[in-house]
């Protein structure tokens, strides 16, 4: 039935059959989200540093590694365009060093000047180690304790995941799957290009499990795992696993609510969990627009002054909890506006464009240097190279809000009531095939108004450039109570099919945008009685890695 995926009879458990259930993609003989006999597991993303850009000194045919000449060798590529027996095939030759396959020339872009760079990746380099990434979650689902989740997970090897798990016996855990390299010089940050002319730019070898971010049991009886960093600032391990993550305000609100359920020994109920699942409150948003209105201009130009003391009272009153009906729209276009007329003082329109998105970016845009400049120091962000005297947060948001007023103006309306954050803030459940063309519209769903944010538990992204719709989030909601057996609730935003027609093409979002997930059965018969299909066999030809699944 709609959002339950169960297979049976497929991994052995001491004799007998054992049962996963939870969701997956459309031919991945795998659950990646759900649960087994003994354990639930969730599976969100670490921001783990596992490539490396290798910046190459070149040599005629070659490159420099510590003085000396090495030559370049090659790798062959074939490709055959269709199945056709005369289909054209085509062949590329690509130049390989010892820090990874060569780019092409000119390749850099904003991370540096341009150049010849390599590029390291964990997907490459440890072929063997990346053979087993089925098989994982077959061991993983039948885990019967943290040990035996531990060894499954890091067989799950690319990308490195954040894996939170809970087991029948009281455990729950935080692991980082993968593989995480270790770099053979820490002093060359993971983030910046690495000096390829000396031989310690490379990897020597991969972190063991016990290096890696990992916790077992803490004290406060809770982890958060909210793609927040993964480690604390002055960490060896940053050296390795990378500085970059989700900006902490969801996390941080997980923390919080959770904390409230569980403070003074209470014990925490699965409904009461549950319901954070739908929590709206954005911490940032509650630090910044009282920011923001303080310094917000009395005029713009073009526009009637009541116009604009209308839209700065706005973000004035607006207190970080997005409802639908949240007059929100006004905020949430002057905090990003606020970020790139910020970011495109100091560079060049196409690179902001490129980096505004980055954490870092936007931690150091708003969160360092918006402190700055309140607190008693100016930050250097704020003061347009271009300009004589320091502008300040004044001139940032004014400019920002020049760009955002007639941006919300256009394209919601110029009264307070047209600013609601639900008016834009839209998600239409999309089919597989939904990007077709002339067919396309056939597998999009009706639009309907979110609340929530990219930075509230309640994660759902809006896209800026085209009208704040929703374009990603947390798709699928979970929830696990570690009876024995484990029960757990699920649901998607759209449905289980992506066949036109089908009545479970979007029949699980009224579900899902309720907070309402569904019973996962770990009763094959149970699944038995309403299945409407069934995967009988699978078979994957062509592997050339004998170790592999």
């Amino acid at each position: 039935p709609a959002g339950n995926v169960t297979l049976k009879g497929v991994v052995a458990d001491n004799g007998k059959d054992s049962v996963v259930a939870g969701g997956t993609f459309p031919g991945i003989p795998a659950v990646l989200i759900g649960h087994g006999n003994h354990i639930a597991w969730g599976v969100t993303n670490a921001y783990a540093d596992t490539q490396d850009l290798v910046g190459l000194t070149l040599d005629g045919d070659g490159y420099v590694v510590d003085g000396k000449h090495v030559a370049f060798k090659t790798h062959k590529e074939t490709f055959k365009l269709g199945k056709d027996k005369n289909a054209p095939i085509v062949e590329e030759t690509w130049k390989t060093s010892r820090f990874g396959p060569v780019l092409p020339a000119g390749y850099g872009g904003w991370v540096g000047p341009k150049g010849t760079f390599s590029l390291l990746w964990t997907a490459i380099e440890f072929p063997k180690e990346n053979g087993h990434m089925v098989s994982a979650f077959w061991d993983l689902a039948r885990a019967k304790n943290v040990d035996e989740a531990t060894a499954a997970v890091q067989n799950f090897s690319a990308p490195a995941m954040s894996v939170n798990m809970a087991f029948t016996d009281g455990t729950i855990a935080y692991r980082l799957s993968g593989i995480v390299p270790r770099r053979a010089d820490p002093a060359q940050r993971p983030d910046r290009v690495r000096d390829g002319s000396k031989a310690n730019a490379g990897w020597s070898g991969m972190l063991a499990v016990d290096e890696k971010p990992h916790e077992t049991n803490p004290k406060k009886g809770y982890i958060v795992a909210s793609n927040q960093r993964v480690l604390e600032n002055g960490v060896d391990a940053q050296a390795n696993v990378g500085f970059e993550g989700a900006r902490p305000s969801r996390a941080m609100r997980l923390d919080t609510r959770i904390h409230e359920l569980v403070d003074g020994g209470k014990k925490a109920k699965t409904d009461d969990l549950l319901a954070i699942q739908q929590d709206i409150t954005a911490l940032d948003a509650i630090e910044l627009a009282p920011i923001i209105a303080k310094h917000c201009p009395k005029q713009v130009a073009g526009f009637d002054d009541a116009h604009v003391a209308a839209f700065c009272d706005s973000i004035a009153k607006f207190d970080g909890v997005f409802t639908e009906d949240a007059i929100a729209l006004p905020y949430e276009r002057t905090a990003a506006a606020l970020a790139m007329e910020t970011l495109k003082a100091h560079v060049d329109d196409a690179l902001a464009r490129q980096v505004i998105g980055q954490t870092f970016v936007q931690d150091a845009l708003v969160d360092a240097a918006v402190k700055e400049e309140i607190g008693a120091q100016w930050s250097p962000l704020f003061d347009d190279p271009t300009t004589k005297e320091h502008d300040g947060l004044d001139e940032f948001v004014a400019r920002a809000v020049d760009k955002a007023l007639p941006q919300v103006f256009e394209e919601a309306g110029t009264s307070v009531d047209d600013w609601r954050w639900g008016k834009l803030h839209r998600l239409s459940p999309r089919g597989t095939l939904a990007r077709v063309p002339v067919i396309g519209a056939l597998f999009d769903g009706e639009s309907h108004a979110e609340s929530g944010t990219s930075s509230t538990p309640r994660a759902e992204h809006p896209d800026f450039d085209h009208k704040m719709r929703v374009v990603d989030g947390a798709g699928l909601r979970l929830i696990a109570e570690m009876s024995d057996p484990p029960v757990v609730r699920m649901v998607n935003d759209s449905g289980q099919s992506g066949h036109f027609g089908s009545k479970h093409l979007f029949d699980q979002y009224p579900l899902w945008h309720a907070g309402k997930p569904r019973v996962l059965s770990l009763s094959a018969d149970d699944a038995e009685k309403v299945k409407e299909g069934a995967l009988v066999s699978f078979a994957y030809l062509g592997a050339t890695n004998p170790d592999a699944d």
